[in-house]
């Protein structure tokens, strides 16, 4: 099969949303078909969505980030921004035998008693930090935080979300709650 450069730049602009730009409510699946909206500052990002999505304003962008929680904004180790599908991350995240079905997990079921939430009582998710030899010496020369997680993750502290994917896989909470209430 044969592929002329000009069909391939075709497939690509289309595919960006660069040549015919998509409908305003398609913000999540165009970040996710560009495969994340990278920039400097977010104002730079929240452009580049305009300019494929018809309609997309600053606030549409900010609302997905803030209030509908769809997109997540992520910063990498060279200070540029990257905006990413909310589900993508969490995906990522969640453990092998968990993605493809190999256990049954809780899903909430309401009732007048819950208020049809699915949920009795409280149950938390803890994240402990023992301090030790290690971790004193790197907090006293000021030590970024990505050194200290590594070095407390080393000594075997459990994260937030670890700690939630244990009670997920318990029975004593479901995947969207874990999600709702740690970050990703």
């Amino acid at each position: 099969m044969e592929v002329r450069w000009d069909e391939v730049t075709a497939r690509r602009l289309a595919r960006s949303s660069l040549s015919d730009r998509a409908s305003g409510d398609r913000l999540v699946e165009v970040v996710s078909a560009v495969c994340g909206v990278h920039a400097q500052v977010q104002a730079s990002a929240e452009l580049q969505l305009a300019a494929r999505i018809e309609g997309v304003e600053q606030a549409d962008v900010r609302a997905a980030l803030w209030e509908q929680r769809s997109l997540v904004k992520a910063w990498t180790i060279r200070g540029t921004l990257h905006l990413h599908p909310a589900e993508e991350l969490f995906t990522a995240r969640i453990p092998e035998e968990l993605r493809h079905g190999k256990m049954e997990l809780f899903r909430r079921n309401g009732c007048v008693r819950c208020r049809q939430t699915g949920y009795s009582g409280r149950i938390g998710v803890f994240q402990l930090l023992s301090m030790n030899e290690e971790l004193s010496a790197l907090a006293a020369r000021k030590a970024s935080h990505e050194e200290l997680e590594r070095a407390a993750m080393g000594g075997g502290m459990t994260t937030l979300w670890e700690d939630g994917i244990e009670k997920v896989v318990a029975g004593l909470t479901s995947l969207e709650e874990l999600a709702r209430v740690t970050s990703l």
